[in-house]
């Protein structure tokens, strides 16, 4: 049971870093010329996720907003990866290996 939950948490801390990873990615995506933003100002979405302030020199760059949604979805991939991975340990404990009868 102990191996059970680490597991759960192994994956899922990897799912929430692999996540922010990946919102660094698409901010690449997003922003292909980070100066663009010093004289234009930022649609609804991008200021939902990015601030660009003073102090980033006026390039946007991601938020709390961004980062605490990325380790949300990514902990809930974690989840549904554990999830598969046990039901697939359940299927072999039960499955067709358990179901041979010995050669007698």
């Amino acid at each position: 049971m102990i191996k059970n939950n680490i597991l759960k948490l192994v994956l899922i801390a990897i799912g929430a870093i692999a996540m922010c990873f990946f919102s660094l990615l698409i901010f690449g995506l997003l922003v292909p010329d980070e100066c663009y933003y010093h004289t234009n100002k930022m649609n609804y979405f991008m200021s939902l996720f990015y601030s660009s302030g003073p102090g980033d020199n006026g390039h946007p760059f991601p938020n709390k907003l961004n980062f605490i949604i990325s380790l949300l979805i990514g902990g809930f991939l974690g989840y549904w990866f554990y999830k598969i991975v046990m039901n697939k340990r359940k299927e072999n404990k039960n499955g067709f290996l358990n179901q041979i009868e010995p050669y007698e």
